[in-house]
């Protein structure tokens, strides 16, 4: 399931209106993005794990860096 906010008014089976924020099952959600009906929003979840996995990588090249400084 992806989180999705419509940037158009769809109708079918439920209307969806310009700005609505509804969760769909990933084939439909990525095929209403392909025709820029959808935007897919990033869940908190997902940005916290990223930042998390940033700074983990700038951690450890900074370590590796205080490492090689010392060996000399």
């Amino acid at each position: 399931m992806k989180k999705v906010e419509f940037l158009f008014c769809l109708s079918g089976d439920v209307f969806y209106r310009k700005g609505d924020v509804v969760e769909l099952n990933d084939k439909e959600a990525l095929r209403l993005q392909k025709r820029n009906i959808v935007k897919i929003l990033i869940e908190q979840e997902q940005v916290d794990e990223q930042v998390d996995e940033q700074v983990d990588e700038q951690v450890d090249e900074a370590q590796q860096k205080q490492k090689g400084k010392g060996k000399k």
